[in-house]
């Protein structure tokens, strides 16, 4: 006897959950910002299947708000340098530093490449033997 396939039923268009403003910012806020990580939260929390695209297109119709929750995730991570270069270790304050000269200070010289900025528009010609 042959065994019958169960069909599912199809929803209906229009049946399925969609996440709410409050719900995907408040997610994608808890979530530093990160696509990947605010999908999977948003499955977990609600139940609400969405891609890492969808999350990607709809943040980035309020480039302003995303913006804002990315300029927080940096200042958590300023905090965390800043209490770094105070600490008791040597090497880790010679990092903290380090990086904090690399970033901060790039307008009082403290870079590892050289940077070069066109003011006018020029041709230039390099010739190579």
């Amino acid at each position: 006897m042959a065994k019958k396939k169960q069909i599912k039923p199809r929803k209906k268009p229009g049946m399925a959950k969609k996440v709410t403003d409050e719900q995907f910012w408040s997610a994608l806020a808890e979530n530093c910002g990160l696509y990947s990580k605010t999908m999977r939260a948003i499955k977990k929390q609600y139940g609400i299947d969405i891609t890492r695209q969808a999350i990607k297109e709809r943040a980035e119709r309020d480039q302003a708000r995303l913006d804002d929750i990315r300029d927080s995730v940096v200042e958590v991570a300023e905090d965390g340098i800043f209490s770094l270069a105070k600490d008791k270790s040597k090497y880790i304050r010679l990092e903290a530093c380090s990086l904090i000269a690399r970033t901060l200070g790039k307008n009082r010289g403290w870079v590892t490449r050289q940077e070069a900025k066109l003011i006018d528009k020029a041709v230039i010609e390099v010739e190579i033997t």
